[in-house]
């Protein structure tokens, strides 16, 4: 079972949550809190590092001192080290949401099957691959997120997985032309992005072709995970669109974080489809 002890959301309200990642507790904002009070207005002070977006999700920690530090995962009782820093933007190398899928990744695969991770940022989901035994296609557009996820699999000895910096759905098209095949697909796409060539990447105008074309290396009895953090796909769109291009509904709804209070915090939205066997 993955294991993440090393993170804690803390409390969530008025735009903003208090997680800690580690030693270190982050003051960041949410959008999804927007509308909901602070459960402790007290135990905010506690935040060592306060992100404020300034322009255009851009923004300034304070202290404004760099700081990079380790956390740790657990997965089949193997311990991973994942790099976490500050930047520019609030996000810092790890999304604790995305333990629901991890926890899929480590049931559905084992050595001898092929997993593909698309828009795959730092890489923790592709580590959790690796770690089952899988092989691993790791695929981003940005060249300075593909240089932390490769140190995030060289600092774990992980060198089974396959870094190819290129546009999600290029490279999903040039994978369907030399029939690779997948067990597993994991897809985070943005609203808006930036391919290697300078593609441009639109959710509204650009998923349904990738989903077309996934369905089309999703090997039979595959699962798809889909997941969203954007406003403008609600779950019974990503449901619609997945079950045209042949998967049948296996899971979905939304990602969430709980507080040791009890309250969940939604984060994002997912759905979980299967091929058809006779894909």
């Amino acid at each position: 079972m993955v294991d993440f002890p090393d993170y804690e959301l803390i409390d969530f309200g008025q735009g903003r949550k208090l997680e800690r990642f580690g030693s270190e507790i982050l003051n960041r904002p949410e959008s999804t809190a927007f509308d909901m009070d602070k459960k402790d207005s007290k135990i905010w002070k506690s935040a060592h590092h306060i992100f404020k977006e300034t322009y255009a999700n851009k923004g300034i920690w304070t202290p404004d001192t760099d700081l990079q530090w380790k956390i740790n995962l657990k997965v089949k009782n193997r311990k991973l080290e994942l790099n976490l820093s500050k930047g520019k933007y609030k996000h810092i190398g790890v999304f604790p949401e995305q333990l629901t899928h991890w926890r899929l990744i480590e049931k559905q695969l084992n050595k001898g099957k092929s997993m593909l991770n698309l828009f795959a940022y730092t890489g923790v989901s592709s580590l959790v691959g690796a770690a089952t035994g899988a092989s691993v296609t790791h695929i981003d557009s940005s060249k300075s997120i593909m240089k932390v996820a490769r140190e995030n699999a060289a600092e774990n000895n992980i060198d089974t997985i396959r870094f190819i910096q290129e546009d999600a759905l290029k490279f999903a098209e040039r994978e369907l032309k030399r029939k690779r095949f997948y067990n597993l697909i994991i897809c985070d796409p943005p609203v808006f992005g930036m391919g290697v060539k300078r593609e441009k990447w639109k959710l509204d105008k650009d998923l349904p072709k990738l989903i077309q074309t996934l369905s089309k290396i999703t090997l039979p009895e595959g699962i798809l995970i889909l997941n969203t953090y954007s406003p403008r796909v609600s779950v019974n769109d990503m449901r619609e669109l997945i079950t045209d291009w042949g998967f049948r509904i296996q899971d979905s709804g939304w990602l969430e974080i709980q507080t040791k209070l009890g309250y969940n915090l939604r984060l994002s939205k997912y759905i979980v489809g299967r091929r058809s066997a006779s894909a």
